[in-house]
């Protein structure tokens, strides 16, 4: 007597979407999101900029500051906990359960963003100043609103529903730069950039939370018991919060507190205007890693540790071929183009841009580390090396800001995310195994890189203005087309993968770049077969 074929769970549909191509797709949407919204927050940054003064922009950047890191402090565990739960529960056949569990870490996301509310509004009431009191407090209802969109925003990912997350931040975010500018323009000041954020935050959370019900219906149809994953859940939640605490001062703008104590509110400025446009290039770059937890995640819950070995490899070599040459053009063109957009009152934002941006290459690679870290919840590793970076940084925030401010708070920046990428990257590799990293073809893409920087750094001095930035990006692109024909950096294989995995998306036009890639190509080396000596 035959056997009817057993009926696919959500799960195996789930984990059949988990593929190169899908994984592509969102890595698509997600470097759009990660363009768009840094552009617009440069945007809002120079509007402010102009009219608030340096001694204003210093104000309304630590405020914000302040209220960006208690909002991290209370929902980035979470976060992490539920980009992972949501992938592996899924993907394990565990749906039930976590929809029962969804319901209850709700509710403490709901304590925490009145938490979050009510401590940045107590600060807010103790400033004499009532326009600086009434930023404080609108600002506070914004972070808490964004905590409390943590977990709709993290079910949408975990499910890699990477487009519907991405659409809503898009338009949200450009009608918020428009009216901020607006508002600015009104007179309205510190307190007016603060309401409209408010505002759009609010309409962001509940965009965000219709798809994440309709999504959860979808994927999740019945509601089990979420005891056991509970406890999962918040355990792991509570590892990455002890984590998000030490990751806060390498990766955040910690120098801000010390630079309030040691400087004036315009070094604040010029600090958070170089710190924003590194950022803003570096949160492009990490589209090519932020779909890499789902997906690891996923991976992991079917037991597929081979793929997993394999995606970290492919990622990190992606990353040192394609920051490099972005890296290098910000380093030529980027301090020049910074006195020309905000003024020659912020002339001292190019030393610390160059500063800040010569490690984002490699922290980049160090996100794929992380993720793999977490992915395999081994959270007290990353804490290590995370503690070990956190006495790099304040020991050299004490010793350089009180002399050099601005400058030394970027040195003491740089040297904590050196370090700890670094010891991430090792942790990672000695976990997963061998990664084929390429190095040869990487050493070609670095010399291609520094003879592009080089052109750019000789048309921007040669021309000057607003006509030499546009030089220089012209030089930089032209010479690094030319050097990257001749070295040949980029692997055929990996070529290969891209194209085949994604080359229809945007209208063929990942096929397209691929084939103009191919270029500057060449043949991987044949892959080593051990051969077993006979018996």
């Amino acid at each position: 007597m035959s056997q009817a074929p057993p009926e696919e769970s959500p799960g195996s549909e789930f984990l059949a979407r988990t593929t190169g191509s899908n994984a592509v797709g969102g890595l698509l949407w997600t470097l759009l999101s990660n363009l768009t919204a840094p552009l617009l927050l440069l945007t809002t940054s120079v509007v402010a900029a102009r009219f608030l003064g340096p001694t204003g922009m210093g104000q309304q950047s630590f405020i914000a500051f302040a209220s960006l890191s208690l909002g991290l402090a209370l929902s980035s565990g979470m976060s992490s906990a539920l980009y992972r739960y949501v992938g592996t529960s899924i993907g394990m056949g565990r749906g039930a359960a976590l929809r029962g569990a969804l319901r209850r870490v709700w509710v403490l996301q709901s304590v925490a963003a009145v938490a979050d509310f009510a401590g940045l509004a107590a600060i807010g009431l103790t400033h004499t100043n009532s326009t600086i009191r009434l930023a404080w407090i609108l600002s506070a209802a914004t972070s808490g609103l964004t905590v409390l969109q943590t977990v709709p925003s993290a079910i949408l990912i975990g499910a890699q529903r990477w487009r519907q997350a991405g659409v809503i931040g898009l338009l949200t975010g450009v009608v918020a730069t428009a009216a901020t500018a607006a508002v600015l323009a009104a007179g309205w000041g510190i307190p007016g950039m603060f309401g409209v954020e408010l505002i759009a935050v609010a309409v962001n959370v509940g965009w965000v939370l219709a798809r994440s019900r309709a999504t959860v219906r979808e994927l999740i149809p019945t509601v089990g018991d979420p005891e056991e994953l509970t406890g999962e859940i918040l355990r792991f939640a509570g590892l990455a919060t002890a984590q998000t605490l030490l990751a806060y001062v390498v990766w955040q703008r910690s120098e801000f507190f010390f630079l309030s104590r040691y400087t004036v509110a315009a070094q604040i400025a010029v600090f958070s205007i170089a710190y924003a446009s590194a950022t803003a290039v570096q949160r492009v770059l990490e589209g090519i890693t932020a779909v890499l937890h789902p997906v690891l995640a996923a991976m992991l819950g079917a037991g597929q540790h081979e793929r997993i070995r394999v995606a970290v490899g492919r990622a990190a070599r992606l990353v040192l071929l394609a920051t490099p040459p972005i890296i290098g053009g910000l380093l030529a063109v980027g301090p020049e183009a910074l006195r020309l957009i905000y003024g020659d009152a912020y002339r001292q934002t190019g030393p610390v841009l160059v500063i800040l941006a010569a490690v984002i290459p490699l922290v980049i690679v160090a996100r794929v580390g992380a993720s793999i870290l977490n992915v395999l919840r081994r959270l007290w590793v990353l804490m290590g090396c995370l503690a070990v970076a956190t006495v790099v940084d304040i020991a050299l925030c004490l010793a350089l800001i009180p002399r050099h401010a601005a400058l030394g708070a970027a040195v003491a920046n740089t040297a904590a995310q050196a370090v700890a990428a670094v010891l991430e990257i090792i942790a990672a590799v000695r976990i997963v195994g061998p990664v084929e990293w390429r190095f040869p073809a990487i050493t070609r893409g670095l010399l291609a890189t520094g003879v592009s920087a080089a052109a750019a750094v000789v048309a921007v001095r040669v021309v000057g203005g607003v006509a030499g930035v546009a030089a220089g990006v012209v030089a930089g692109t032209a010479a690094y087309a030319v050097a990257a024909v001749l070295v040949r950096p980029f692997p055929s294989t990996d070529l290969d993968w891209l194209e085949a995995a994604a080359g229809d998306r945007l209208g063929g036009l990942v096929r397209r770049v691929c084939h103009l890639a191919r270029w500057a190509a060449r043949p991987a080396p044949p892959p080593v077969i051990a051969v077993p000596p006979e018996a």
